[in-house]
């Protein structure tokens, strides 16, 4: 699932089943093969993935090799909406 910053769902992929990892269902997803391609059309943007996503130029991922850093604690609080999207999702 994709949201933005105001909770807005703006992306699901129900095509794989729970067992799956994440980075597999991202790997194989039409939204994927989208960013890609704005990607090699020049188009500037990003998404915002945890630490089982591969780093990609438009899928910004925690750094891994450092304790605490200011890219990692943004980055954090930003996943926080997705993770609240999840929630205010389960509880309707």
């Amino acid at each position: 699932m994709v949201c933005d910053d105001e909770y807005r769902i703006l992306n699901v992929n129900s095509k794989f089943g729970g067992a799956n990892h994440d980075s597999f269902i991202w790997e194989n997803s039409n939204l994927n093969t989208y960013m890609q391609s704005l990607h090699q059309n020049g188009e500037i943007v990003w998404l915002l993935g945890d630490s089982g996503y591969p780093q990609r130029p438009w899928l910004m991922t925690p750094f891994l090799d450092t304790e605490s850093n200011n890219y990692n604690e943004k980055h954090m609080r930003a996943q926080v909406v997705i993770e609240n999207t999840f929630s205010r999702l389960k509880n309707r």
